[in-house]
This record gives C-alpha cells, sequence and structure tokens, in this order.
C-alpha cells in the first residue's frame, strides 16, 4: 500500500516528467551534416568573414512570364540576417525588408504588408552563400539534419536540411520544423552550395504551398566574395525569376535605419 507521502511524490514524479519532456531544448544538430556545412562555409568563405559585414550587391531581376521583364535590383545586406532589397518599378521603388526571419514589402505607395513567419523565419542573405542560413549552423534556434547523398543537374550533392526550432512545448517544435524544413544541396566536388529548396505559403493560407527552388551558378570571385552570378529560381518545377548579379562589394557599415520596417 502506497502512503499519502509516497502517493504524492509519485504524482509529483510524473507530472515533472510530463513537464520535463515538454521543455525548450536547444536545436538537434546531426555532426555528419555540421562537418558538410563547416566545410562548404569553408570554401566560399569571403576575404572578410566578419559575420556582420556588410554587402551591396547591384543586379537585375528577371521575372519570366508572357512577357519577360527585368528590373534594377540593389541589395544591401550586414551579416546574415538582416536585408533590404530594393526593386526599381515604374511605379516606383519596391522594397523587401528582412530582419532577423521577420519580413516586410514596402510598395511604391507606401502601403505595407507583413509577411507570415513560415515564409521568413529561414530567410537569409541567400544571394551570397556564404551568409545563407548555413551561417547559423550552431544556433540554438536552427535545427540540423543529414539527408544523404543525390545528384541535383548532374553534380554529386550532400543534401542537409535546416529548420526553425522555436516552440515553448516539443510538439510546436516539430511542427516548426515540418513546416520550415528546407534542403541544402552542397557540390562535392566545388565544396560550394549547388542549390537551395523550401516551402513556400500562401500569406492568408498554410494550407497552399508551393516549392521554390534557386539554384546557383556562374560563381565568381568578386571584390573579395565568391558569390553565383547567375541565381534562378523556380515555383513547382517552373522558372519564375532569374537574378543576375553585376557587382558586390564590402561598404562601411550599414545602419539600422536601413532595415527597420517604419521609416
Amino acid at each position: 500500500m502506497i502512503s499519502k507521502l509516497n502517493l504524492s511524490f509519485v504524482v509529483f514524479s510524473l507530472f515533472a516528467s510530463a513537464a520535463t519532456q515538454s521543455q525548450i531544448t536547444d536545436a538537434p544538430k546531426d555532426a555528419t551534416a555540421m562537418s558538410l556545412v563547416q566545410s562548404c562555409l569553408s570554401s566560399m568563405t569571403p576575404g572578410s568573414s566578419a559575420t556582420d559585414q556588410s554587402v551591396v550587391v547591384v543586379a537585375t531581376l528577371r521575372l519570366y512570364g508572357d512577357q519577360n521583364i527585368d528590373f534594377p535590383v540593389v541589395i544591401k545586406s550586414r551579416g546574415s540576417n538582416l536585408v533590404r532589397t530594393e526593386i526599381t518599378t515604374k511605379q516606383g521603388m519596391r522594397i523587401f525588408i528582412l530582419n532577423n526571419g521577420h519580413g516586410l514589402i514596402r510598395y511604391p505607395d507606401g502601403g505595407l504588408r507583413y509577411l507570415s513567419e513560415e515564409n521568413t523565419a529561414l530567410q537569409r542573405a541567400n544571394h551570397i552563400p556564404f551568409f545563407s542560413l548555413l551561417s547559423e549552423f550552431s544556433s540554438k534556434e536552427v535545427a540540423l539534419e543529414y539527408v544523404g547523398e543525390s545528384t541535383k543537374d548532374g553534380a554529386a550533392v550532400n543534401v542537409v536540411a535546416l529548420s526553425a526550432f522555436r516552440g515553448a512545448t516539443v510538439e510546436e517544435q516539430k511542427n516548426w520544423m515540418n513546416r520550415t524544413r528546407a534542403y541544402f544541396y552542397l557540390d562535392k566536388q566545388t565544396g560550394y552550395l549547388n542549390s537551395i529548396s523550401y516551402p513556400n505559403y500562401a500569406e492568408n493560407d498554410l494550407n497552399v504551398v508551393e516549392n521554390f527552388e534557386v539554384k546557383y551558378s556562374q560563381y565568381k570571385q568578386l571584390n573579395g566574395f565568391l558569390i553565383p552570378t547567375q541565381q534562378d529560381t523556380y515555383s513547382d518545377g517552373h522558372l519564375f525569376s532569374t537574378l543576375l548579379v553585376e557587382s558586390i562589394g564590402p561598404v562601411a557599415p550599414l545602419q539600422d535605419s536601413n532595415f527597420k520596417f517604419s521609416e
């Protein structure tokens, strides 16, 4: 027979065990994936590998449709998670701001649209592969998995998956990982990032999702940066856009005001 004291202890232990299972822990990291990512980053390290490096990229963005349209683009970034993209359109400047996993579009008429965190949680300065999410593989808020070996457009690749790791319970953490899992394809021969694929959700309905894939090619050394000068984005297998990089260079530290959501 269990005494009242012992019964209380047993009940407490059961609740304590359940609480422990739901506590936040650091994101899981696969050792093989960590080694592969470190090797990839090493092969793409810029002349200045400061994690808060300010960089400006000048490019042309080509959108495909019945008639292809080219837009002048300037992308300003500081480190991996502060990005300001300025697209010149006939109506004026359209600005996309990414700030630590939160995103906003500012339209030429002054209108604003805040973007779903499911779409922005893992977005980084992906146009510069060294400053992509790979650079944050050791973060306690980024899960890292080894998927295996494969081929991509004829190239042998290693595949790793990164996802957002957040939430107050184990279930929430798993849900975030499942919703945001992005696959990174690492070229075995060059060591460079070959491509990234990730889910893109409709802003008003998380049940509507398409697969985005960015393919990197024409890598060049420009002003100390190794950058793919052609970056093709596909939506569910159809070519959607191409970013053609014209120049890249380090600049004096960009001020916080560049990445604020309000003017």
